[in-house]
């Protein structure tokens, strides 16, 4: 019976390695020699902002206006937050981090309330319907990841599994 089953990286890696589940969807790297990994799509980090924070009515945010800002991020455990760090830190930029949480929905609810901002994926933006909310990029090089598909090179993939892929595909084009 097909499930569906959502964690971090580094634990599906572990999962889809041992058998456990026949596909992983993660952001790039997958690094594993025994694992075939496909592109699926790149989207941009954007930040997300209190509807009334004083930045919320730019266009974009340059990394400048960041200095002093509150940030919110998931627990080190989340590829996104080593991602988020990285491209942070390759731009020059320190981020004030005064609060971690254990899910995306967790720190948007945080961000509503005042506490701080964030940076989230795109795909976040386009699923909430939250008016208290605003989303902007940043100015200059944006932060941004890459989704991909894995399987395990000497398994057998199933007609659903297949099937699962195709539709990732079919569902960026």
């Amino acid at each position: 019976e097909p499930a569906l089953h959502e964690h971090v990286t580094d634990r599906l890696i572990e999962q889809l390695a041992s058998g456990a589940i026949d596909l992983a969807v993660a952001s790039l790297p997958l690094d594993h020699p025994l694992f075939h990994v496909e592109a699926l799509f790149t989207e941009p980090l954007l930040l997300v902002l209190p509807s009334r924070h004083r930045l919320a009515e730019r266009p974009d945010v340059g990394w400048d206006e960041l200095a002093e800002e509150r940030f919110l991020i998931l627990h080190e455990m989340h590829c996104l937050t080593g991602q988020t760090l990285g491209f942070c830190r390759r731009q020059g930029a320190e981020l004030n981090v005064v609060m971690r949480g254990e899910q995306l929905t967790t720190i948007l609810h945080m961000v509503t309330l005042g506490l701080g901002i964030s940076l989230v994926p795109k795909m976040v933006a386009g699923a909430d319907r939250s008016a208290r909310r605003v989303y902007r990029p940043l100015r200059g090089e944006s932060p941004q990841r890459t989704i991909a598909v894995a399987w395990h090179l000497s398994r057998y993939r199933t007609n659903a599994s297949r099937a699962f892929v195709e539709a990732l595909k079919e569902s960026e084009k």
